[in-house]
């Protein structure tokens, strides 16, 4: 069988490294296929994958991070391939909040791979966001920045948010209220494994909902320090809500992020976060 993997081009690799990646695949009696993905241009992970469909490869290897992964999924989408892809994931990110939920991370390699290399898959849910994919969550409450600033780390982030008032509805419910970030999650992990809580599970069917409400700016600090020792962030003061659709209306300016990848330029007044009809077939 031939594997297309996809390498994320922002780490440093040995050449024993890579060497060692296509060994294991070579021993497991598959044909590795290695491509760089260019996070700079727009169009290099549709043309890597547009060329496997086309070879009839239906197993992808995602070498990289939460990024690397949402671009995959998102190209699979738009291919209509969600269906017959198969997706491996061999963490090798900043942050790997997926690879957690799999129980993986960048030291297990070696079981990553065989993975890979094995006849079988798991569903997991995906979600959407104003037509985005998403595999991990998506929010609001980050600005929108060019490609050319730093990425912010969480707490730069969290002390740079403003109350956003916003309008919600789902189900049969609804609300309104002020909040400096408002999440939705399909898995639990966000930003390098912090989490409001373990209970989103990426098989269910459902989202859950985490708003956070003003407060003082030290305060989320130091909640988010406690978040980097493994604390869920959730907090007395923290909307919840578990729907399979939610949606946002603001007067302001709105960017809707997934899975860490930044904004679109372009901002909007309506967000509406969903699951999808389609799930993402994981190598297990």
């Amino acid at each position: 069988m031939k594997i297309l993997l996809l390498l994320n081009p922002s780490k440093r690799w040995k050449p024993s490294v890579e060497e060692t990646l296509v060994a294991q695949i070579q021993r497991a009696g598959h044909e590795p296929l290695l491509r760089w993905v260019d996070r700079a241009a727009a169009h290099d992970t549709e043309r890597w994958i547009q060329e496997g469909l086309h070879q009839g490869i239906r197993r992808f290897g995602v070498v990289g991070g939460d990024g690397t992964m949402n671009r995959v999924i998102n190209v699979l989408a738009h291919q209509g391939a969600l269906s017959t892809a198969e997706v491996g994931l061999i963490p090798a990110g900043s942050c790997n909040d997926f690879a957690r939920v799999l129980g993986l991370s960048p030291r297990t390699w070696s079981e990553a791979v065989r993975r890979l290399c094995r006849v079988g898959t798991a569903l997991y849910d995906l979600g959407v966001v104003n037509g985005q994919y998403f595999l991990n969550n998506a929010g609001v409450g980050r600005r929108y920045l060019s490609p050319a600033h730093r990425r912010k780390t969480p707490i730069e982030t969290l002390l740079e948010f403003q109350p956003i008032p916003l309008e919600a509805r789902w189900d049969h419910s609804s609300f309104k209220g002020a909040f400096f970030m408002l999440l939705a999650c399909n898995a639990p992990y966000f930003s390098g494994g912090l989490h409001f809580s373990e209970a989103p599970d990426p098989t269910d069917g459902r989202l859950h909902i985490y708003g956070v409400p003003p407060a003082w700016k030290w305060q989320l600090a130091l909640r988010l320090t406690a978040g980097r020792w493994g604390r869920p962030l959730q907090h007395p003061a923290t909307f919840h809500a578990e729907t399979v659709q939610f949606e946002v209306r603001a007067e302001t300016s709105l960017w809707p992020q997934a899975d860490g990848e930044p904004p679109p330029p372009r901002s909007t007044t309506a967000v509406t976060f969903r699951i999808a009809p389609e799930k993402l077939r994981v190598c297990r």
